[in-house]
């Protein structure tokens, strides 16, 4: 909320009193910055209640709340394993092309 928003939800005393250079125009705008922080948590409070987007600590906790805390650590563990087979996997995938695209290009014929 900028400091003209917070003026027009004022009485009509406040602002007719707050011209550019006045205390009230100074009382709004410290008013304003005392609020950012408020209204920076609140304009991104769907990241906190999303599952997907929120801080992994705030998951674990939820876990732990509703009682499903026994199973992140069992879980954790076999994402950890299936990431790591597949990233490994992928690699040698990956290095057996590259190795038989060198090959058969070095004992290719040339033209």
């Amino acid at each position: 909320m900028s400091d003209a928003d917070l003026l027009s939800v004022l009485p009509e005393v406040f602002q007719v009193a707050a011209t550019p250079d006045g205390p009230m125009a100074a009382l709004a705008a410290a008013a304003s910055d005392m609020h950012a922080p408020i209204r920076d948590v609140l304009d991104g409070i769907d990241r906190v209640v999303d599952p997907f987007r929120c801080p992994d600590s705030l998951v674990a906790y939820l876990a732990w709340w509703v009682d499903l805390g026994w199973l992140t650590l069992p879980l954790g563990v076999i994402l950890y394993l299936f990431e790591a087979v597949l990233i490994a996997g992928l690699q040698a995938f990956i290095f057996a092309i590259l190795t038989a695209i060198y090959i058969g290009g070095a004992s290719a014929a040339s033209h």
